[in-house]
C-alpha cells in the first residue's frame, strides 16, 4: 500500500485526527492533501 493510497481511503470532510504512520524507507511519490481532508497528521 502506497501513502496515496493510505490518504484516499480517508473520507472527504471527515472532522477525526488521522495519524499516518511511515516506516523507515525511501518515498519517491508526489503526496498532495486536498482542503476537504483538514485532519491528516
Amino acid at each position: 500500500k502506497t501513502l496515496t493510497d493510505a490518504l484516499k481511503s480517508i473520507p472527504e470532510k471527515n472532522t477525526k485526527r488521522v495519524i499516518i504512520k511511515m516506516g523507515p524507507g525511501e518515498y519517491k511519490e508526489k503526496v498532495t492533501i486536498d482542503k476537504k481532508k483538514p485532519f491528516i497528521t
